[in-house]
């Protein structure tokens, strides 16, 4: 619902902000902004983006609010003329909070990018009225320029300007409520502010151009008094606040590998980016540079309490991987290729080398892990979704095991490189919201299980020696060629999480849950843990690559690059200072307060849990943002809460929240929550398809595989690399951005590609090889033989399944054992009609619970015929006149010798 404020026209305003005319704007922008989000909800496309697998898939969407991948990003409503003018104007620097009473310049640059030359510039300071909380603020931000009824003078801008030059000058932002030439600022609050540029181009009138908008913090003379004064003898409760601090890069490393062992398999990267990164003065380098200035020592012990590092366990891994040297390629030799013979390497010689070259990044890896390592040590660390991966993405795959990667392998990856504890069970969904689906399968995030079983792979075996219940229906198909959408619910209610799990989610996206405080139900031991989602989605626009975040209101989502970066750091750094203000609650003290005891405060503050954008943040947007959280810590507008703190409910909220939700599967109509609003940053279905298929079919795979006691290596090891570049495909980074979605599926497209291309190796290399002629039986009895073969690094117990004609029965031996990169020749009998004379055999090699797993193979048999009769009498006649034969001579011999006696 759009906000509307009323404020008096100050007596040098424009066009006041309550008139009629302001109102049908209002009202027209809310009703475009209605019909909009209408239109997304009812067309909800899939988007053209990601490898459709197979032809004729089944294509569907779980939740009617989610969007195809090309709708919703802009609002075309919001800021018409700004978009579509080619003048810009832009800060040249944050501002800074701005002390009441004060006067203070601002540096603007105006730039030319249209074709024709821009004259008469002048700019001026606008400003609308003071907003509450952070939700407003956005609405104010993009209202329409008759909002901005307080202003500044005009500034002429030097000029003309022609096409591609550009001009600085210096505005004065006066906030002394006395002055004619002031903003009419009474009292401190936080103000959305508006750079109004006027100008002629060619040879058009003197008109508006364009504007550049931030929220403007104006403080008290007491530095760092908070907007809004409590009343005289109460005492204000200053609210908890905890920030993540998020390490996330591209690692690049190429897709399709597989495990190894005793030693790790070699680390192939595609490019040296990451090196770039880790070395001084690049960006993770900075990043942490940045944390650890800001955490050390004293003054930064308040600071190290309230954040936590939100690691992406991939990032973590593969630097920890590159200190053992790494080499950069594009192409991974396959693992089941077999030695090549001496003429083929001569061959191999002439032709072209693949290019590859050693990593330089070696050293600076290992300088920045152990830094790192020693931070860690000394505070809170969380592992995000591996590789950033969209959790509500990977649960609509339907597979479990890939599911569990996502959810619990960074806990452990975190644990063992940087010996430190992780915050467990609690889960950072990157989107920022959770389908009734994906929280069916939250329980699998439950890492503090008594019985130990807390990684994927102890889970596999231990439901292997139970029998493990296949994650879909065996069919003639392997699971690479299935065009079936998967059932994103678990078949059944998985058991509840004895120690609960925890999600952190925006406000906004637990519409329909029961909700206590910050806390709310989404099913049996899940609790979901509520942020602001206004306060997110303002921080998701800073930096160099801002977002436009699922959780946004349709009304609000216009071009961030509209503004600056500097005005929308400014921007961010005032909402979080709002959000905190906001969060206060005051405290009636002395007798008589009713409903109170002396000193008490009527109801403690939400604490406020800050979520900055995980993207590649500019290293210093990331420190302002965190230098703005210590500044409200050391002035005591806020008091440091650790991350634990902040998400974990006590008994009685659980045990009540547990109480009001149903339990699980698929009942999507009894748990209402999620995606708020058209979510346009949803991989496709044509993704989610193509990982289903793979992840599927690499549990087929490895569940035909058989751990050996003399091999190091095990089955799951060997697989659980490509289940991981899976999730690589699925991530949130690169996704929520306009401009880059596009670029985002055309690599989740290369990589689930490359991995096709290996899981098609790995299904080649175990087969049944069949003869390669027609198989001519003498008699029924006669033995069907073919060959096994296994490329696989592990030995490999199949069943051979068949397909033939009507009356056909063909007795297979129960179990298939393959020896690990061997073979072996078996033979099978078969019933088979005599007509027609050629009968051919379709042969599959399967796992033990009937998923197919190799291609299909002919073999055709010549049962009977003519010929075959004729050759089996004259077989039988031989016999026959062979066996008179030896029986005659037999005789003779006896006779003779007994006449020689």
């Amino acid at each position: 619902m759009t906000i509307l404020s009323e404020f008096p026209r100050s007596p040098a305003s424009g066009p006041a902000v309550g008139r009629p005319g302001h109102r049908r704007v209002r009202r027209v922008r809310a009703l475009t902004g209605a019909v909009l989000a209408a239109a997304l909800v009812t067309a909800a496309p899939v988007g053209p983006s990601g490898p459709l697998p197979v032809a004729g898939a089944q294509i569907h969407r779980e939740h009617p609010l989610v969007a195809g991948p090309a709708d919703g990003w802009r609002n075309p409503s919001i800021r018409e003329n700004d978009a579509t003018s080619g003048v810009e104007v832009r800060l040249t620097a944050p501002v800074g909070a701005v002390e009441l009473g004060s006067r203070q310049l601002v540096g603007v640059t105006v730039v030319n990018h249209s074709e024709e030359v821009v004259d008469e510039l002048s700019l001026r300071i606008q400003r609308a009225a003071g907003v509450p909380d952070t939700a407003a603020a956005r609405v104010a931000l993009t209202d329409d320029q008759s909002a901005y009824g307080y202003t500044g003078p005009f500034t002429d801008v030097p000029g003309p300007l022609r096409p591609g030059e550009q001009v600085t000058v210096s505005l004065p932002v006066d906030t002394d409520p006395t002055s004619a030439g002031g903003l009419d600022i009474a009292a401190p609050g936080v103000y959305p502010v508006m750079v109004n540029l006027n100008g002629r181009p060619g040879t058009g009138i003197v008109s508006y151009l364009t504007s550049e908008r931030f929220l403007l913090s104006v403080t008290g003379p007491e530095t760092g008094r908070p907007h809004t004064p409590a009343p005289e003898g109460d005492r204000v409760e200053v609210p908890g606040v905890t920030m993540l601090w998020p390490l996330t890069a591209r690692t690049g490393l190429v897709a399709g590998e597989t495990g190894e062992a005793p030693l790790r398999a070699p680390l192939l990267l595609e490019d040296d980016d990451l090196a770039e990164q880790l070395e001084e003065g690049g960006r993770l380098d900075q990043l942490l540079d940045a944390y650890v200035d800001a955490t050390s020592g004293e003054a930064g012990t308040a600071l190290r309490d309230a954040t936590c590092l939100a690691l992406d366990p991939q990032l973590i891994e593969v630097v920890d991987r590159m200190r053992d040297g790494y080499t950069v390629t594009t192409e991974r030799p396959s693992p089941v290729a077999g030695t090549p013979r001496l003429r083929d390497s001569w061959r191999a010689d002439s032709d072209s080398p693949r290019p590859e070259q050693a990593g330089s990044g070696t050293v600076a890896a290992a300088n920045w892990l152990e830094r790192l390592r020693t931070v860690a040590e000394q505070g809170c660390t969380v592992a995000l979704p591996w590789a950033g991966a969209d959790i509500n993405a990977v649960t609509r795959t339907g597979n479990q095991w890939l599911i569990r990667e996502a959810l619990t392998r960074g806990t452990s990856v975190v644990a063992e490189v940087l010996g430190t504890e992780p915050e467990r069970n609690l889960v950072i969904p990157l989107s920022g919201y959770v389908t009734g689906s994906t929280t069916d399968w939250l329980p699998l995030a439950d890492t503090t299980t008594e019985t130990g079983v807390d990684d994927p792979e102890s889970a596999w075996e231990a439901l292997q020696r139970e029998g493990l219940p296949t994650v879909r229906r065996p069919t003639d198909t392997a699971a690479l060629e299935d065009p079936t959408m998967p059932d994103p619910y678990p078949r059944e209610p998985l058991p509840t999480p004895a120690n609960g799990v925890r999600v952190l989610v925006t406000d906004n996206s637990v519409w329909d849950a029961p909700v206590r405080g910050r806390f709310a139900g989404l099913g049996p031991g899940v609790t979901g843990v509520t942020y602001q989602g206004s306060l997110a989605a303002t921080l998701a626009a800073t930096g160099p690559e801002p977002l436009t975040v699922g959780y946004s209101n349709p009304e609000t989502r216009h071009d961030p690059n509209l503004d600056s970066g500097p005005a929308r750091l400014t921007t961010g750094i005032t909402a979080i200072r709002l959000a905190v203000d906001a969060a206060r609650t005051t405290a009636p003290s002395g007798e008589g307060a009713p409903g109170t005891e002396e000193g008490q405060s009527v109801t403690p503050p939400e604490p406020v849990i800050i979520v900055p954008p995980v993207a590649p943040a500019s290293p210093s947007d990331s420190a302002a943002l965190l230098g703005t959280v210590a500044d409200l810590l050391s002035s005591g507008r806020a008091r440091p809460l650790s991350l634990h703190e902040a998400t974990t409910p006590d008994p009685d909220t659980r045990t009540v929240l547990d109480r009001s939700v149903p339990p699980g599967t698929g009942d999507t109509g009894s748990r209402r929550f999620g995606a708020p609003f058209p979510d346009p940053s949803v991989p496709s279905d044509r993704e989610i398809l193509a990982a289903a298929q793979q992840s599927n079919y690499m549990n087929d795979l490895t569940q035909l595989m058989v751990n050996d006691p003399g091999i190091a290596l095990t089955r799951y090891e060997f697989m659980r690399p490509l289940m991981l570049d899976l999730l690589r495909g699925l991530t949130v980074i690169g996704r929520r951005n306009a401009e880059g979605y596009a670029a985002a599926t055309e690599r989740a497209d290369h990589l689930f590609t490359l991995n096709r291309e290996m899981l098609e190796k790995l299904q080649s290399s175990v087969a049944l090889l069949p003869p390669g002629y027609v198989y001519t039986r003498v008699s029924q009895s006669s033995p069907l033989l073919i060959v096994a073969r296994n490329g696989l690094p592990l030995p490999v117990d199949g069943r051979i399944s068949y397909q033939g004609p009507p009356g056909s029965v063909v007795h297979v031996p129960e179990q298939l054992w393959i020896p690990a990169k061997g073979s072996i020749m078996t033979q099978m009998t078969a019933d088979l009609p005599t007509r027609p004379d050629q009968v051919t055999l379709v042969l599959r090699l399967s796992g033990s619970q009937g998923s197919v797993v190799s291609d299909p193979v002919e073999i055709t048999v010549q049962t009977q015929g003519p010929l075959i009769g004729l050759l089996g009498r004259l077989l039988i006649g031989l016999l026959v006149i062979t066996l008179i034969v030896r029986l005659i001579r037999t005789r003779i011999v006896r006779r003779l010798r007994g006449t020689g006696d």
